[in-house]
């Protein structure tokens, strides 16, 4: 399975006119064990499809690809952003999952 460090949440809209409620989640970081190493060698920074599920409480991350992420520590500027502007879920985030989105 393929780990993330240094990660972060990113979100895409589809298109320009789609609502925002229809934001599309990915996650962004270092990839490693990745399992098409011809493609993603070790800590090669990768923007990931968008995550349509989520397992053991949020700490593995399931993308659209199919391609399962478990993740290591976030990136400390990811957690000072959701910290300074989301201080809600920043409140209840356990600071290594992404138990807060909805997918």
């Amino acid at each position: 399975m393929a780990t993330l460090e240094n990660w972060s949440v990113v979100g895409a809209m589809p298109s320009l006119y789609s609502a925002p409620e229809q934001t599309e989640y990915c996650l962004h970081g270092e990839v490693y064990d990745h399992p098409d190493k011809d493609r993603h060698e070790d800590g090669k920074i990768v923007k990931t499809s968008r995550i349509v599920d989520t397992k053991e409480a949020g700490r593995v991350v399931i993308t659209h690809s199919g391609t399962e992420y478990k993740l290591g520590e976030p990136s400390q500027d990811y957690v000072m952003w959701l910290q300074k502007t989301q201080p809600d879920v920043f409140e209840r985030w356990d600071g290594k999952s992404v138990n807060f989105i909805k997918t």
